[in-house]
């Protein structure tokens, strides 16, 4: 009974052993930091983290980005290895080290250190595990202080448990917290605890003690939680599965014989319910809690893209893709891939003879008993068993040559299977398990005749070959009958239209030609497509046309009117303009293999997207095959890919997310990662960056060509495949908008990622500069204006002066010489006269010599008076009032006008030369009221005021006057100009106003001599 168990056990292994999951590689070559990874965790974004005995590792599906320890950068992780790793629902990251507590701030892409201190502050170097954080709180455990809760708002610390320590023979799953009622469960060095926190009531299992929940001993390597909440602890005996309260042991699960020669380092739960194991010295363990039975076993092995790199599995863990990621120490990082999302390629064994050697694949097809049967280029057929994937070659000593490449394989409606080559036509021989030739006595020794490039069986049972020295027509048992077109070279595209009876043969860099099969002969109908290789056919009965694959793109051809209705090319989203051949799925999609990886077409809406994941593949024609089981083969120059289509369709979103930001060729900081803020401003002198952005697409292998414009400076979208980053230079100032998309493994465009790009202009750009150098302008121009005005008026000022002061320096000569000459020579006339008069008697004088004594003695008072008008009055000993005051008495004793003297505020001197001003024009405006007023009482006003003072002269007007003697304005004569000059000297401002009685004229005069300009203003009333 032992051995049939035993036997049962092993053909479970071996079957299962037959379709091992693809595995992907990651080590340091790839980027990682370091060999040794004890914790594997995704994030929210999506992004994988790896922590390691030498730092932090994230990995975007293409390309690890290193956070390692740097003591002359505060903003860095701790020391050294990683032990924990959380993720809070903020996103942020909480990671231990050997020396601290570290927290990444995604927002910052930065780190914050938390140490444990003295009473003196002073550090203390301790290893930090994290397992559990929330929006406020982060829960760890270290070697000094046990169990901590830290709230890093406020950094206050509760201590939970001091007794609770880091196990150092446990590098992972230790330790867990549950909220929902504040319990820890945690291993001991035996068994292992429960710690209810609010109550202080630890629980112990297995420990060995008396207090025991569940007696006995047992040692356990792992912790883990089931999403049902079952606690699930590794040991040498198995998997022990209690239920969500501790109370009983739900099962023991003892996986298999032999289990205590293993170590479960780490496990963890898939969607499917199923549990992965990290079974140290084993490898990777898929296991059916269920059916209580182990489902797969991955391990080291000679096949390297189905193997692991070692069986020294110390951390494993299931993202929500259900991939399998797994340390195999101290290698590095192995992805498994349970479901196949993947295109796979067979693997090559060089040391296999049986495998493909590394030869390029041309001709496939599927036979009755469902082997496929591959050629290949050199290196004659491969036989495939899909059920067992083994394979078994077929060369020349099984009679298959070597010379020549396979061009095509066909299985006939009886069973036979055909292959053509470079010699001709053979056939397989069941029973002797090689192949024969069958001879064509046509051909005899032309080699043309020889090279069969296809094959294809007619409804009569008849062939129609396909060589280089036109087309051959086979009875059933494959003699010729006859040749059509010998002088043509055939591709050995043929496809047969049942209905019609029409052929259609594509000739070699000619085109491709339409003949009418019946009884048994060819006739020519028409030629199309002129200047294409014809590389495969696809009847569509929907749309009632033909694909065909060409090298200059996928043909839409209606036969019925026989015209090309489109040409699909890389234009329309192609890869590559040569299309091998086409396979449609069974949701109407149609796949094409091309010179550069595969692309998926949809026909209804005329669509095509490249399978990036396949990008770089040249495939081969004649090399497409859709299998009885739904796998579809695509062979090419780099092997044989197979894959089942709706496997590819996951149902997951692939994010694009920004991975770095360099502004001038160097590492931008600042207090937002654009990666996280989705903004940037720059200044004026950052305006060269680049981005560099991911696809977190963990099944294209980093193959994602991506899409980009920068709105604003990219019209189109701008196609990238070789690189993930993109470089700026010179951006002129402004806003702008970075996109960025990609297209996933699937075939599918991932939605936009966007940032918003501000740079900011120059400070000679701002607006408030631009206002301030307009005003700055405006207050030059103002400026220069005033300038001008004042040093115009300054010169204008002088030239008054010096005109004032040569006028009353002409009037001091003028006074002095009518003092000097005319008032002598008066005087000496009045003397002689006045000795005349006293030598004649009065009797005999004649009047006409008293007349002209009194005319004299007049003139020589006028002319005194006029002498004294032009001597210019000293006012440094008169004060301004004093002199108006004695012109008035002056005036008053000779005029026929009376003029009154009014006189208000505090006396204020003037500078003398000033005041000499002003009373220039007083006396002038007194005079022009003795010559042209009438009658009446005049007014002569000074007012002090707090500036300025203030004169008024106001003069009666003639009643009987119809005339205007006293103008509104001053008027060019003498008088008026010798008013207006003097005040306009005096920054004085001259207002003229009239009314029917009276002419009135006010001055202002400043105090100091730099007031307003003159101002005159005029008012009629």
């Amino acid at each position: 009974m032992r051995w049939l168990l035993f036997v049962l056990a092993c053909l479970f292994r071996l079957v299962h052993a037959q379709h091992p999951f693809p595995v992907r590689h990651l080590t340091t070559a790839d980027g990682l930091s370091q060999g040794t990874c004890y914790h594997i965790l995704k994030d929210s974004r999506g992004f994988i983290w790896v922590g390691s005995q030498d730092g932090l590792n994230r990995f975007d599906g293409t390309r690890f980005t290193r956070y390692q320890f740097d003591e002359l950068d505060s903003t860095t992780i701790g020391k050294g290895e990683i032990q924990g790793l959380v993720e809070a629902p903020s996103g942020d990251l909480w990671a231990g080290t050997e020396d601290c507590l570290s927290q990444y701030v995604r927002r910052t892409n930065s780190f914050r250190r938390y140490y444990v201190t003295n009473n003196r502050g002073q550090k203390r170097f301790s290893l930090h595990t994290p397992f559990y954080a929330d929006d406020s709180t982060v829960w760890y455990c270290n070697a000094i202080e046990g169990v901590v809760k830290l709230n890093f708002r406020t950094q206050h610390k509760t201590f939970i448990n001091q007794q609770i320590r880091p196990k150092s023979t446990i590098t992972t799953e230790w330790i867990n917290y549950r909220p929902a009622d504040q319990s820890l469960v945690f291993l001991l060095p035996v068994g292992f605890a429960r710690y209810h926190w609010p109550t202080r009531r630890l629980t112990t299992y297995y420990s060995g003690q008396p207090t025991d929940v569940i007696p006995g001993r047992q040692l356990f390597q792992s912790l883990y939680r089931a999403r049902n909440g079952h606690y699930c602890l590794g040991s040498s005996a198995g998997i022990y599965e209690f239920d969500s309260t501790l109370t009983s042991l739900r099962h023991q699960h003892t996986l298999r014989p032999g289990i205590g020669l293993y170590r479960f380092q780490s496990m963890m739960e898939d969607q499917q319910g199923r549990w992965w194991l990290a079974v140290e010295g084993a490898g990777a363990w898929l296991y059916d809690p269920l059916r209580m039975q182990i489902v797969r076993e991955v391990a080291p092995g000679l096949n390297r893209a189905r193997s692991l790199l070692t069986n020294q599995i110390s951390e494993l863990y299931v993202d929500d893709l259900g991939l399998v990621w797994v340390n195999s120490d101290p290698f590095g990082i192995d992805i498994i891939y349970p479901d196949n999302y993947r295109i796979e390629t067979f693997s090559d064994n060089p040391a296999d003879v049986n495998d493909l050697n590394s030869h390029a694949i041309r001709g496939l097809c599927e036979d009755r008993r469902h082997q496929i049967w591959i050629g290949t280029v050199d290196g004659g057929i491969r036989r495939l068993d899909p059920a067992s994937g083994t394979m078994r070659a077929y060369t020349v000593e099984m009679g298959v040559t070597t010379k020549g490449n396979i061009r095509h394989i066909v299985e006939t409606r009886n069973g036979r299977l055909l292959i053509a080559n470079q010699r001709g036509i053979q056939q397989y021989d069941p029973v002797g398990d090689r192949f024969v030739v069958i001879p064509n006595p046509l051909c005899r020794d032309d080699q043309d005749c020889q090279y069969i490039r296809g094959i294809k069986e007619l409804p009569d049972g008849n062939f129609i070959v396909a060589t280089y020295a036109g087309l051959f027509i086979h009875d059933p048992q494959l003699r010729p009958l006859g040749q059509v077109d010998a002088g043509s070279n055939y591709y050995g595209t043929l496809y047969f239209d049942a209905v019609t009876q029409l052929l259609y043969a594509g000739r070699r860099d000619q085109d491709l030609m339409v003949y009418q099969y019946k009884n048994g002969k060819l006739t020519w109908v028409y030629n199309t497509l002129p200047g294409f290789n014809i590389l495969d056919i696809y009847p569509d009965p929907a749309r009632r046309c033909l694909w065909i694959c060409t090298d200059r793109g996928l043909v839409r051809f209606d036969p019925a009117t026989r015209r090309t209705l489109r040409i699909y090319t890389t234009r329309q989203g192609l890869p590559n303009n040569v299309v091998y051949a086409l396979l449609p799925d069974q949701k109407g999609r149609f796949w094409l293999s091309t010179n550069n990886g595969l692309a998926k077409f949809f026909p209804a809406q005329e669509m095509i997207t490249p399978v990036s994941m396949t990008r770089g593949r040249e495939y081969n024609s004649f090399a497409a095959l859709a299998s009885s089981d739904g796998t579809f083969y695509f062979g090419g120059v780099h092997g044989l890919d197979h894959f089942v289509p709706n496997q590819l369709d996951y149902n997951v979103v692939v994010p694009v997310r920004i991975a770095d930001f360099q502004v001038n060729d160097k590492p931008y900081r600042a207090t937002g990662f654009i990666g996280e803020t989705g903004q940037v401003t720059l200044t004026s002198q950052q305006r060269t960056f680049s981005i560099s952005f991911a696809a977190l697409d963990y099944f294209s292998d980093g193959n994602n060509p991506f899409f980009y414009r920068l709105k604003g400076v990219d019209n189109n979208w701008v196609t990238l495949t070789k690189t993930n980053t993109v470089r700026y230079a010179d951006v002129s100032p402004g806003a702008y908008t970075f996109q960025v998309r990609a297209l996933d493994a699937r075939g599918q465009l991932t939605p936009i990622t966007q940032v918003q790009i501000r740079i900011q202009p120059p400070f000679w750009q701002t607006w408030w500069f631009i206002l301030l150098s307009l005003a700055a302008l405006v207050g030059l121009v103002v400026w220069g204006v005033s300038t001008f005005d004042k040093q115009r008026f300054a010169r204008q000022q002088r030239l008054t002066q010096n005109t004032l002061a040569a006028q009353e320096s002409e009037r001091r000569r003028i006074a002095q010489d009518l003092h000097d000459d005319v008032g002598n020579t008066l005087a000496t006339i009045k003397g002689m006269l006045e000795r005349a008069r006293e030598q004649e008697p009065v009797q005999s004088m004649h009047p006409e010599v008293h007349k002209a004594y009194d005319l004299i003695d007049k003139a020589s008072n006028d002319l005194r008076g006029i002498t004294h008008d032009l001597m210019p009055v000293e006012f440094e000993k008169y004060a301004l009032p004093d002199v108006i005051q004695q012109l008035v008495d002056r005036v008053n004793r000779s005029s026929r006008m009376q003029f009154e003297f009014i006189l208000f505020g505090t006396v204020r001197r003037l500078e003398p030369a000033r005041e000499l001003v002003t009373y220039r024009i007083i006396t002038e405006l007194i005079q022009n009221g003795l010559k042209h007023g009438g009658q009446g009482l005049a007014i002569v006003q000074l007012g002090y005021h707090l500036r300025h003072l203030s004169i008024l002269v106001e003069t009666p007007l003639a009643q009987t006057s119809t005339d205007q003697p006293f103008p509104t304005k001053l008027s060019p004569g003498i008088g008026q100009n010798n008013i207006s000059y003097r005040a306009e000297y005096l920054h004085a401002s001259l207002e003229i106003d009239r009314n029917e009685q009276s002419y009135i004229v006010m001055l202002d005069v400043p105090y100091d001599a730099t007031g307003n300009h003159t101002r005159h203003q005029h008012t009629h009333h």
